[in-house]
């Protein structure tokens, strides 16, 4: 059997993407701060921003493959929440880390809000 390893999967896009995975032949390994509520997904409690736990969770997950879909959208402050700048390096060191564990295919999505749009956008 596949495995993949589910980053946001308690999250607006995440917690959809559970059954289509499994109708695809995934074994689900979810890493983050909350379980999902899908009894069949194997939980790895780690908050993606840190390094050091999150390195751990996905040697337990041992995964081939890994969706990457944690990000910090909390509503009307997401867009200039300094949080942004921590969750590049955090999801580099992510895949970093999987990579290094021997999964083979990554797929990352983002907000967008992660890019710098103008100098403006940081400051109140």
């Amino acid at each position: 059997m596949k495995r993949i390893v589910v980053t946001g999967a308690t999250g607006f896009i995440g917690r959809h993407v559970m059954d289509p995975l499994r109708q695809r032949g995934f074994e689900i390994h979810a890493i983050g701060r909350h379980r999902p509520d899908d009894a069949q997904v194997i939980f790895h409690e780690s908050d993606v921003l840190n390094i050091v736990s999150t390195r751990r969770a996905i040697a337990a997950a041992d995964g081939s493959h890994l969706l990457h879909l944690a990000w910090d959208v909390e509503p009307g402050k997401y867009w200039q929440s300094a949080s942004n700048l921590d969750w590049v390096p955090a999801s580099l060191h992510l895949v970093r880390g999987f990579a290094e564990n021997g999964g083979k295919r990554a797929v990352v999505a983002g907000t967008c809000a992660e890019y710098l749009w103008g100098a403006d956008r940081f400051l109140d």
